[in-house]
């Protein structure tokens, strides 16, 4: 079995790293909204938050896509607080 570089590895790291703060940062701050159906019913709201997490915590990647759908029960489930 051959091993990996150090590019590679250091690029396995900075995934995992990724991974990591993206689950904590949902988990902490949208752990208790409710997943409904899956039709948006609030694009604005939805726009608006999609916009203030990426300006906040940087461009979205595939794995922090799967995220969206919690800020849109978000949108759908809270107040406009």
């Amino acid at each position: 079995m051959s091993e990996g570089t150090e590019e590679a590895y250091a690029e396995l790291q900075k995934e995992i790293e990724h991974r990591q703060f993206v689950d904590a940062l949902f988990e902490e701050h949208f752990s208790d909204v409710v997943t409904s159906n899956g039709n948006v019913q609030n694009y604005d709201c939805l726009r608006m938050m999609v916009g203030e997490v990426e300006e906040l915590c940087g461009d979205w990647s595939e794995y922090s896509l799967k995220y969206v759908r919690k800020l849109a029960d978000a949108c759908d489930s809270k107040t406009s607080e």
